[in-house]
C-alpha cells in the first residue's frame, strides 16, 4: 500500500477490546467523569512532535498537481471507490428514540458493544434475521441502511429485530439487563422507522457540529461494526444473552473499516 498511501493508524481512543486486547489509548473511570491516559497514547503524542513540516515552497508558487487516478481494488487494496454515507445524525437519532427495544447504558458500554451486537447478530438468523441493516463492507462498497449510525444506534437495532422476531416477549429483550422495552415506541417494525426516519439511506448529507462544538476536525470511524453519529452515552452491563444465559452463536459482522477515532501519523 505503500504507492498509495504511507503512515501510522492509531486505534482506538476509548477502551476497544479484541480477541483478549486493551486497543484504547485511554481509559474512563467508573462514572465517565475522568480519563486517565495510557502508554500508548503518550507514543503517539510524541510521534507528534516529531513531525517534521515542509514550509517550502509556498503554496501559491506551486501549479495546480494533476493526480491520477485512483488503483483498481485487488488484494493489496481492498477498497471500493463506493464510499459510505456521511452520517445523518437527526436520522440516527429519530430511529434511536422510536425502536421497541433499546440498548441500555450502564457502566463502561464501549468494552461490551462489540461482543454484544456479536450475541444478538448470532440469534438473529435462528428466528429469521439478520444484521444486514448494520453491516458495512469496504471493498463491496456494500453499507446497510442503518450502518452510518453510532454503534449503540445500531445495536439497538439488533436488539429491535430480535425482540420484535419473537413476538415482542418481553424476555428477548433484555440480555441481562442490556437492553429494554421502548414503552414509547409504536407498533411499527424496526425497518419501518428506518424508511420513515431516514427515507433515502443512500443520500449525501452535509455534516455539521452540534451547537457550541469547535470547529477542529476530529477523526474519521468505523470497523467491524461501523461509523459513529449520534449522542455520547454512559457504560453498559455484563454482556449475555437475551434471558440472561450464555452467550449464544457469536457472529462478526462481516466489516473492513476500523471502528473508533483514527488518526494518521505522517
Amino acid at each position: 500500500m505503500t504507492n498509495v498511501w504511507s503512515g501510522g493508524v492509531a486505534f482506538s481512543y476509548f477502551s476497544a477490546i479484541s480477541r483478549g486486547s486493551d486497543f484504547g489509548l485511554i481509559t474512563l473511570s467508573a462514572d465517565n467523569s475522568t480519563v486517565t491516559v495510557k502508554q500508548d497514547f503518550t507514543n503517539l503524542a510524541n510521534e507528534f512532535k516529531g513531525v517534521s513540516f515542509v514550509n517550502s515552497p509556498s503554496q501559491g508558487s506551486v501549479s495546480a498537481s494533476s493526480f491520477g487516478a485512483c488503483p483498481s481494488t485487488s488484494p493489496n487494496l481492498e477498497a471500493s471507490s463506493n464510499l459510505p454515507p456521511t452520517p445523518n445524525t437527526g436520522a440516527c437519532s429519530c430511529i434511536e428514540q422510536s425502536l421497541s427495544c433499546q440498548f441500555k447504558a450502564t457502566g463502561d458500554f464501549n468494552a461490551v458493544l462489540g461482543t454484544l451486537t456479536g450475541t444478538v447478530c448470532g440469534l438473529l438468523p435462528q428466528v429469521g434475521g439478520n444484521c444486514n441493516d448494520i453491516a458495512t463492507n469496504g471493498t463491496t462498497g456494500v453499507y446497510g441502511s442503518v450502518s452510518s449510525c453510532d454503534p449503540t444506534v445500531r445495536l439497538s437495532y439488533a436488539f429491535s429485530q430480535y425482540y420484535e422476531l419473537n413476538g415482542r416477549v418481553a424476555a428477548s429483550c433484555d440480555f441481562a439487563g442490556n437492553a429494554t422495552v421502548n414503552s414509547a415506541a409504536s407498533a411499527s417494525t424496526a425497518a419501518a422507522v428506518v424508511s420513515s426516519c431516514l427515507p433515502s439511506p443512500s443520500a449525501v448529507f452535509t455534516a455539521s457540529a452540534p451547537p457550541g462544538a469547535s470547529s477542529v476536525a476530529t477523526a474519521g470511524s468505523s470497523s467491524t461494526t461501523a461509523s459513529s453519529s449520534g449522542t455520547a452515552k454512559t457504560g453498559a452491563a455484563v454482556p449475555v444473552g437475551p434471558t440472561g444465559g450464555a452467550l449464544a452463536g457469536l457472529a462478526t459482522v462481516i466489516s473492513c473499516v476500523l471502528t473508533g477515532m483514527i488518526w494518521t501519523v505522517l
